[in-house]
């Protein structure tokens, strides 16, 4: 949390000073956001708005305009291309996608391989009609039919290191 000046918290401002600090809070934020229009992979009729993106400093913030991206879908993947500087690889966000079925819980991920893009992964069956767990796979999403994404995904902007350790 940023403090004023004098170290006050904003729950301790009187409304004059809450209100100069909000703005000041604002300014910042509306100068580190961006929107785009991002290019996509794996529609016959793409998604239509722009994204904005949010620099917050140690994370980067997505999000449909609209609040929801969705397309016809022509095959079983989906790739945004996005051109959005900041965010480095490997990263990986929970979010909402949308497939022919409906919402689910999914996964959106920045890899190597397509720097300024993004990638998602819907859960499958490995083995349908059993009750086995379900993986994310990112060719998992229906070939035909509305597939999408809505809400937030949020990045770090420097991948946390695993096993422990700092990222400093």
């Amino acid at each position: 949390m940023t403090l004023s000046p004098g170290r006050i918290l904003p729950r301790d401002m009187n409304e004059r000073q809450f209100g100069e600090w909000s703005r000041k809070q604002m300014a910042a934020t509306v100068e580190d956001t961006f929107i785009v229009t991002p290019e996509w992979s794996g529609f016959s009729v793409e998604p239509t708005g722009r994204l904005v993106s949010v620099d917050l400093g140690a994370l980067i913030v997505l999000y449909p305009e609209s609040g929801t991206f969705t397309g016809t879908s022509n095959t079983n993947g989906m790739i945004m291309f996005h051109g959005i500087d900041g965010i480095n690889p490997p990263v990986h966000a929970t979010i909402i996608v949308r497939d022919d079925a409906g919402d689910t819980i999914g996964e959106a991920y920045v890899t190597s391989i397509a720097p300024g893009s993004i990638q998602f992964a819907i859960p499958v069956l490995q083995v349908p009609g059993t009750d086995a767990v379900p993986v994310l796979n990112p060719a998992g999403f229906t070939a035909s039919g509305t597939k999408g994404w809505r809400g937030q995904i949020m990045f770090p902007k420097v991948p946390l290191r695993r096993g422990g350790g700092s990222n400093y």
